[in-house]
């Protein structure tokens, strides 16, 4: 499960959208950088997996997990025994998603080039269509 682009967890400039990825960064940082996202007040981690992800009892379980190699450890065991894993909180992702950032999907998606070309096979539709009624039914 990837998420949206915009949705990344970003960590040093590289933008994190699945759980593999996640693996991959957190078995090459070193434990100074875990511990700045890892520690007794947050776990930037765990937020996103809950929020972004909406995956509410896999963000729970690894909340638990306080080193490095725990949380490797676990996420390696999630990740090779997809069947017992949590399914995503549809509750959660749907809460997560703002008006706002509905609208910025559904207008990225848009091209106003797209629109404008429609706007112009209009407008020649409409210019045919009568220069063939006056030559069909002359008046």
């Amino acid at each position: 499960m990837s998420v949206p682009y915009e949705k990344a967890f970003v960590y040093k400039g590289k933008r994190i959208i699945n759980l593999n990825e996640l693996l991959y960064e957190l078995k090459h940082m070193n434990d100074s950088d875990y511990s700045n996202y890892v520690n007794d007040d947050n776990n930037y981690f765990t937020d996103w997996i809950y929020h972004v992800m909406g995956l509410k009892e896999l963000s729970e379980k690894l909340r638990k997990a306080k080193s490095r190699k725990n949380t490797i450890t676990f996420l390696e065991k999630y990740l090779d025994d997809p069947d017992k894993a949590p399914q995503p909180d549809i509750d959660v992702m749907i809460k997560g998603i703002s008006k706002q950032d509905t609208n910025s999907l559904l207008w990225k998606h848009f091209s106003w080039d797209l629109a404008r070309e429609f706007m112009y096979g209009l407008a020649i539709g409409i210019l045919i269509g009568l220069i063939m009624s006056r030559i069909l039914l002359p008046q």
